[in-house]
């Protein structure tokens, strides 16, 4: 594989310890969970059953700081 590609994320059932990540005042909030070998999964708090998100830890880490510091922001929709 090569140094630039992401290998393939790991089965939802290898992720535990599903945590609220935030709190926000309308209830909307994303839960977190970590798996193996340094990936994250994100899920919708009002859809446990939904759709998952899954991303190497590196990644996760680029946005919050992201967020933090301004330089990422939500589109206008």
């Amino acid at each position: 594989m090569a140094s630039n590609m992401t290998p393939d994320a790991p089965s939802l059932e290898e992720f535990a310890g599903w945590r609220k990540s935030s709190t926000s005042d309308d209830g909307a909030c994303v839960y977190i969970a970590d798996g193996p070998d340094g990936w994250v999964a994100l899920r919708d708090s009002d859809d446990p059953s939904g759709a998952v998100v899954r991303i190497p830890r590196r990644s996760w880490e680029h946005m919050v700081l992201g967020i933090q510091n301004g330089s990422l922001k939500p589109a206008d929709i």
